[in-house]
């Protein structure tokens, strides 16, 4: 007489295996046929087309968890004393994905950089092992852009490995034109009603990044002063000659801009100035009282011999 599994009335442990088995042959069948109309709707451009493959893949995900989980539990079963009680296993790491991961060249994720730091951050949020971080990245691109990693072959152990692959992940896929499109958002770039100063310092960091500007450079720091409000721009005047001798770079005019907002009446309007012992204050704290003593001193000595 064949053993029934504790906690299971009725079922034997020979039954179960046989229902696995033939679950685990229609997934396997089921996930061939998905990846069919996966590849059918990578053909479709349109905004219609791109919505479909989206569902696909997200369906595609469910079907694998779905033929892993059963994969576990078939060898569970298997390898089971069933004549102790049986703990089915839950979905592990090692086939767990994430949902609603990011879609390369859809239309929030064309340029490579902005897609694979969202990516990373996707990954981190769900505690995934960065050695699994390629295998869930393909699931992200379309055959096409897959090809390349078949090419490259490459293999992520540990931060550096991982560090490597996205530069050369950016290097590959991003946009010849990012530069030049840079160039032209930075220098429409303003401080508004809508996009505050620390906003507007996020964004501008950005683009210089994409630019090839460093912080310390005289275009990046000019570039940056003109996307401000006028009365801020005149009060950096001062600003700029006390701490360049420090090492001005973009990081700390824009701590001194932040600050000055901060130490405005209203945060509504930014006419509305903050006294010059409050701003010598703000200045103090980003310089260090002793280099500012030293930085206005010397800049009413240089005034005194010129005149």
């Amino acid at each position: 007489m064949e053993d029934k599994v504790p906690g299971f009335k009725g079922i034997t442990k020979s039954t179960m295996v046989e229902d696995l088995k033939s679950e685990i042959d229609q997934g396997t069948d089921a996930i061939v046929i998905s990846m069919g109309a996966i590849i059918k709707a990578q053909k479709d451009s349109s905004k219609r087309g791109k919505e479909i493959l989206n569902e696909l893949k997200n369906k595609h995900k469910e079907l694998l968890d779905d033929l892993e989980l059963k994969k576990a539990t078939l060898a569970v079963l298997i390898s089971t004393d069933i004549k102790k009680e049986v703990s089915l296993p839950v979905a592990k790491e090692e086939s767990r994905v994430p949902t609603d991961l990011p879609m390369f060249r859809d239309k929030k994720h064309k340029d490579a950089e902005e897609f694979i730091e969202m990516f990373e951050r996707k990954m981190q949020a769900s505690v995934i092992s960065i050695q699994r971080y390629v295998t869930i990245l393909k699931l992200c691109l379309d055959s096409d852009d897959n090809e390349w990693f078949e090419e490259i072959d490459f293999k992520v152990e540990d931060e550096n490995s991982w560090k490597k692959l996205k530069e050369k992940f950016v290097e590959k896929f991003k946009n010849p034109n990012a530069s030049f499109e840079a160039m032209r958002e930075i220098q429409s770039l303003k401080v508004t009603k809508d996009l505050k100063v620390q906003q507007y310092t996020f964004k501008f960091k950005k683009l210089m990044k994409k630019i090839g500007w460093k912080g310390d450079e005289e275009v990046a720091l000019f570039q940056f002063k003109q996307g401000l409000p006028r009365v801020i721009q005149n009060q950096l005047t001062m600003a700029i000659t006390l701490m360049r001798k420090d090492g001005l770079d973009v990081d700390k005019l824009s701590n001194v801009v932040i600050e000055y907002e901060a130490a405005t009446k209203t945060e509504e309007d930014v006419r509305s100035k903050c006294s010059f012992v409050e701003y010598l204050d703000i200045l103090k704290r980003i310089v260090g009282r002793k280099k500012l003593m030293e930085n206005i001193k010397g800049g009413m000595l240089a005034s005194n011999q010129q005149d």
